[in-house]
């Protein structure tokens, strides 16, 4: 939305949405609003979108690769999107990982892996976790990396010592030339 009022932007957005939404409801359908940068991607903006369109086929698909400016928020914003969430996509995460080369990694190869997957467990969130093969690498290489890497922090999450860190199929940009 080109306003810079809060109300202005929210209301264009949902002047764009309410013909698909209302098409969608028509067919059965839900719509996902996904998280994919600008003032749109920001999740308090999405919230705000919902609750003005006041449809019950509207939610959020969060993905983690687009979450680098949300980290500190997180706690907070899943209990605000619980209600709407569809799916949370899982992504190997760095602090600022965006800025240092390292915006989308394998599950398991990020700094924050552990601790988000916990945040996520403890926010209570039950619903679907999504991989998402968004790489030019070969996407079933990339897939066993992401399944890998997410079994290694589930035996963590469950009480179980680390094993050694899996070894990706795909390359993974290295933290120190990142920096």
């Amino acid at each position: 939305p080109q306003s810079n009022d809060q109300s202005e932007k929210v209301a264009a957005a949902v002047k764009t949405l309410r013909p698909i939404v209302e098409a969608a409801a028509a067919q059965g359908c839900s719509i996902g609003l996904y998280n994919h940068g600008g003032w749109f991607g920001d999740p308090e903006n999405q919230l705000a979108i919902i609750a003005a369109l006041d449809a019950p086929n509207v939610g959020i698909v969060y993905n983690l690769h687009h979450g680098h400016d949300h980290l500190d928020r997180l706690p907070l914003l899943l209990e605000k999107m619980k209600p709407h969430l569809y799916a949370v996509t899982l992504n190997g995460t760095d602090r600022d990982g965006e800025r240092r080369g390292r915006k989308i990694l394998p599950i398991g190869q990020g700094e924050l892996d552990l601790e988000l997957l916990r945040t996520i467990q403890e926010s209570g969130y039950d619903g679907p976790l999504a991989i998402l093969g968004h790489t030019h690498e070969d996407v079933e290489l990339r897939l066993k990396d992401n399944l890998d890497g997410l079994a290694w922090l589930t035996n963590q999450l469950n009480g179980r010592p680390p094993d050694k860190r899996p070894t990706p199929r795909t390359p993974v940009p290295s933290t120190s030339s990142a920096r």
